[in-house]
């Protein structure tokens, strides 16, 4: 078996011609194996867009030669030890060599299970010729200088008669070239506010078309504006077709040599193939803090100065630096970071860290998680070069980069068009950016509005409210504000947890700490089981925050919704908003299915969806009560909680009270004083003493009680995402939004 990672094409494949050769030699038949995780670091829409249609042309690519290969995508319902279960029945499994966890550590669990070989398929030089770990470029130019000359021959052809494998695989595997990649990658389980770049498809066609155009043109100038970020086809911009193996290297040096690039020769040769044999030979994890050279390391923590920044503020571009702000625009949107420019970039994160140790782990975050070519051997060293990895000490020593070498901002932006650079990477990534309307400002679609706004997209929201919240509302009054829908939130999902953690560290929401009483007949102390997290200063500030700059269309009505060509045009109660190309409803089940009618292609799964409602009351006073929050399992209570406890709001003592679904599905068509009375009368016998109800809100559609398991519906450029979709925690409604929002993106893309 010949499994394939990081070398997935179908010609000049050293794994792929062993395995031809070994099939031959014993006499058995030989299947080709590929997969996507959804559990390798930064997982995104991204990067499984860039690998399933680099699959595509490896499938067609064994097709023509008459190999079987088989493709695996991991998600619900298609998870489990697939590979492990092939590996048992293989004589022999081949692969791809990669020096980087987790592949590294996956290939060690294969052989525990089978004969292995690991195949360099990514370096000219391959990384075992080396019996140390190369330190710096001259060296390594010098040690391995006859051995590039001698790997640049012709690729040899493989004479060997090999069977394919035809038997049981013990799963299904995916027919790749005939799938729909975007609904694929919508299944998994992967970061979806992350969408695939539409001007960099994957795969050796793409890859190869690429090169060509360059090869045949700026090639020539390569020498002398590689440099320049401003003339971005003056480099090839092939990293990520080399990252994921989709174009050969040793094709592309042989090509170059033959035009006398000896430049372009010098960087792919010398200074990419020194990172894999860096990685290749390294003691340790080479992205550890512990891995930078000990001096380097010792400089700069004796150094550090720095105004920190939260890694929001980074992730999103908000610097005071214009040009730090357009290299992270790049990133974000189009998935790549001219060379030259990454360097300047990465040690200025040094300014905007806590420390040393911090700025390390925000260049791997930052760039592993929107790069296209992260997580390569050749962007890890890379990123540590700018912490002084493979580097010598400069003097004298300055902050924050004390003997580490000095970039300056302020300098590089000196030295490039500005202006030029800015239009190259705000272009649309889209070949047709589309027009978007999100109905609904609650957090999921403040969630996909965000998700679509950062990619360059054209969004607007709408909402029927006097502003944004849905159920995470908040209403104001002389007494102090009240958050009379979600209260708090808990964070489970690995995706909403780093989401959070950025939240807290830009200060928008605050751990609660809440001290808890329980009401079941008698009050007694409860327990928080979990972290739980409120929104600062209110509970609304989360999505007014994910909605800052974009178009919020408040006490907008949707009224009809109709199809008008490929578009959509929308009517309110007042006339026309508009036509879109999309339209994403986070609006309750019930709603949505009001506005659609049983007849849509929605409507069984939305008529599917069940809520129950809730009463709220919000009342001020002293209560005289010993806890923050208090959950009721008897009486018209279900919860009562302080507002003048949570972090950022303070005032005077307030309450608000929430009805059990059951008091309030039988009261709820009830007057809205006796509700008012009802609810304060059932919290002084609780022992709270609050003066009066300043109000009261019914939520018709407080709590899902059945929820229709998907994280979101499409169906011709209309979709639906929110609380109907996963359940009504504010981490599900997030994941609907960003989900919903990622299947436009992935729909627009051009080849998915």
């Amino acid at each position: 078996m010949v499994w394939l990672r990081v070398a997935v094409r179908g010609h000049e494949n050293p794994a792929l011609d062993a395995g031809r050769i070994m099939a031959a030699t014993l006499g058995l038949p030989l299947l080709v194996y590929h997969a996507v995780s959804e559990r390798y670091p930064h997982a995104s829409d991204r990067h499984h867009a860039f690998i399933l249609q680099g699959a595509q042309n490896l499938s067609q690519e064994l097709h023509e030669q008459g190999l079987r290969g088989v493709f695996h995508v991991e998600r619900p319902g298609h998870r489990g030890p697939v590979l492990k279960a092939l590996a048992t029945r293989a004589a022999l499994v081949i692969t791809d060599a990669m020096p980087l966890k987790p592949l590294s550590s996956w290939t060690n669990a294969v052989a525990e299970h089978a004969p292995l070989w690991q195949m360099d398929c990514s370096c000219v030089v391959p990384m075992s010729a080396l019996k140390r770990q190369p330190t710096r470029a001259f060296a390594f130019r010098k040690a391995t200088l006859a051995l590039r000359q001698d790997m640049l021959d012709p690729w040899p052809q493989v004479d060997a008669h090999t069977e394919a494998f035809h038997g049981e695989l013990g799963f299904e595997p995916v027919d790749i070239e005939r799938a729909d990649l975007a609904t694929l990658i919508a299944a998994c389980e992967i970061d979806h506010s992350v969408g695939p770049v539409a001007d960099t498809l994957g795969g050796s066609k793409a890859g190869y078309a690429r090169w060509e155009r360059f090869r045949d043109g700026p090639l020539k100038h390569y020498a002398r504006q590689r440099n320049d970020a401003a003339r971005p086809r003056s480099v090839s911009r092939l990293s990520a077709y080399l990252h994921y193996g989709h174009i050969s290297p040793f094709r592309i040096a042989r090509e170059a040599q033959a035009m006398a690039a000896d430049k372009f020769l010098d960087e792919l040769l010398v200074w990419r193939e020194l990172a894999w044999h860096h990685c290749h030979h390294a003691v340790s994890d080479p992205r550890a803090w512990t891995a930078l050279p000990t001096w380097a390391r010792e400089t700069l923590e004796a150094h550090h100065e720095s105004t920190p920044l939260p890694l929001e503020a980074l992730e999103l571009g908000q610097t005071d630096s214009a040009l730090w702000n357009l290299a992270q625009k790049s990133l974000l949107i189009h998935g790549e970071l001219h060379n030259n420019l990454r360097m300047t970039w990465g040690k200025a994160l040094l300014q905007w860290s806590r420390s040393p140790r911090q700025t390390l782990a925000r260049l791997f975050e930052l760039n592993d998680r929107y790069a296209l070519d992260g997580r390569d051997p050749a962007s890890v060293a890379g990123l540590t070069w700018c912490l002084g990895a493979m580097d010598r000490p400069f003097s004298p020593p300055e902050p924050p980069f004390g003997s580490v070498r000095s970039r300056s901002l302020a300098h590089h932006a000196r030295r490039l068009d500005l202006e030029r650079y800015g239009a190259w990477v705000s272009r649309a990534s889209l070949p047709n950016t589309p027009s978007i309307l999100v109905v609904g400002a609650g957090l999921a679609g403040a969630a996909a509005a965000h998700t679509l706004a950062r990619t360059g997209a054209h969004v607007q929201v709408c909402d029927k409210s006097r502003g944004a919240g849905g159920r995470m509302s908040t209403r104001r009054n002389p007494q102090g504000a009240f958050d009379h829908g979600a209260q708090s939130f808990t964070a489970r999902d690995p995706r909403f947890v780093r989401q959070v953690k950025l939240w807290e560290a830009a200060g928008a929401v605050a751990p609660w700490p809440g001290k808890l009483g329980q009401f079941d007949g008698v009050l007694s102390a409860g327990s928080n089981t979990e972290p739980r997290f409120v929104a600062a200063p209110a509970m609304n500030a989360l999505p007014k925050r994910l909605l800052q700059d974009l178009t919020l269309h408040t006490q907008t009505h949707v009224q009809r919704i109709a199809r008008e060509g490929q578009q959509w045009r929308v009517e309110t109660e007042t006339g026309e908003l508009g036509l879109y190309d999309r339209v994403i409803l986070t609006i309750p089940a019930p709603q949505a299915l009001a506005l659609l009618g049983t007849d849509h292609a929605f409507s069984t799964a939305l008529q599917n969806v069940h809520y129950a409602p809730c009463w709220a009351a919000m009342l001020h006073g002293r209560a005289g009560l010993p806890w923050d929050g208090i959950r009721c399992s008897s009486g018209p209570l279900a919860w009562a909680g302080r507002q003048d406890t949570l972090p950022d709001r303070g005032g005077q003592e307030r309450w608000v009270l929430h009805a059990s679904p059951e008091w309030s599905q039988a009261n709820l068509e009830a007057d809205k004083n006796w509700v008012a009375e009802q609810l304060a009368q059932a919290f002084a016998e609780l022992g709270g003493g609050g003066d009066h109800s300043l109000d009261v809100h019914r939520w018709r559609y407080s709590l899902v009680t059945q929820a229709m398991g998907k994280d979101h519906l499409q169906h011709q450029g209309l979709l639906y995402a929110g609380d109907g979709c996963l359940g009504g925690r504010i981490e599900a409604a997030w994941l609907s939004g960003v989900a919903a929002a990622g299947a436009v993106l992935a729909q627009a893309g051009h080849g998915l």
